[in-house]
């Protein structure tokens, strides 16, 4: 009987599981054939809404990125959160069910933090090795 009850318990937490989304290899992303990339939301003049056309200078990147790889772009507008923090997990790392889940491959124009990129843990391990920012690219 406690047998049947832990087996029942352990499908109903299974199927009440929340889903998650994958961060994609770039092997992945080329076998899909599509780059998804993120830019903030009403940021002109990077990215922004023309009238239903996304418009500005990392869309522009962003397609031109895609083309290069032979793929297609789909972009994922993403409202600012209120700390980098909030962007990177919610569209890099691990996606957001109030953003529905969509997990960008790269993200645009994300505000450049060379202590952020450098921090450090208490064992002098990068803390967010996953974050690569190369510097940025205007003035």
């Amino acid at each position: 009987c406690m047998r049947l009850l832990a087996v029942l318990i352990s499908a109903v937490l299974l199927c009440c599981q929340t889903v998650q989304a994958q961060v994609r290899s770039y092997d992945e992303m080329i076998a899909a054939g599509e780059l998804k990339v993120a830019v903030y939301k009403n940021f002109a003049p990077y990215s922004f809404d023309d009238a239903g056309q996304p418009r500005g200078v990392d869309v522009d990147l962003a397609e031109a990125l895609a083309k290069a790889l032979g793929v297609r772009m789909t972009l994922i507008w993403a409202p600012a959160g209120e700390k980098l923090d909030d962007d990177l997990r919610d569209y890099i790392w691990r996606a957001s069910p109030l953003h529905d889940l969509q997990l960008a491959d790269l993200m645009m124009r994300v505000p450049y933090d060379q202590d952020y990129a450098r921090k450090r843990n208490e064992l002098g391990e990068l803390e967010n090795s996953r974050v690569v920012m190369f510097g940025p690219y205007h003035n």
